[in-house]
């Protein structure tokens, strides 16, 4: 993202709920639609940047996200702290290693900005990720109505 290009969805608190609460500034950066060839083949979702201000902090985390077709979750990618030291870095959908899933809260934040720029028709919470019909998502988005032989 350059620096002045507007963030997807500007800063917005966030209560996260569990044994932990806290009310955090969530910012989606940038989403889109991305496709790779990894390890496991052809992979088609959606890559998206989230910076979170913990409380009391002045610099954000980093999270660089995907969520592939199908998949009914975001996964975290890379996690840098807010001195931009990484905690991981794996790849774009890199589903091989060891899953880190994020809050539910920030989650449906995602899945916001998912449908205003309408990369996707059908995404929320344990909804499989299905992304608009293209030449692109053809061999990773069957369609329904296709009989199989």
């Amino acid at each position: 993202m350059s620096a002045d290009a507007a963030p997807i969805i500007p800063a917005r608190e966030v209560l996260l709920t569990g044994d932990n609460p806290a009310t955090v500034t969530a910012t989606v950066l940038t989403i889109e639609h991305r496709e790779e060839i990894g390890v496991l083949g052809r992979m088609v979702g959606l890559d998206a940047h989230l910076h979170l201000l913990m409380p009391g902090a002045t610099k954000p985390h980093s999270y660089f996200l995907s969520r592939l077709v199908g998949e009914p979750h975001w996964v975290q990618d890379a996690h840098f702290g807010p001195n931009g030291y990484p905690t991981f870095s794996h790849g774009f959908g890199a589903r091989y290693l060891k899953l880190t899933g994020i809050h539910t809260a920030l989650e449906a934040i995602l899945d916001e900005a998912a449908t205003a720029r309408n990369l996707a028709t059908e995404i929320g919470p344990d909804i499989p990720l299905a992304l608009p019909r293209t030449a692109d998502t053809e061999l990773t988005t069957p369609d329904p109505d296709d009989s199989a032989e």
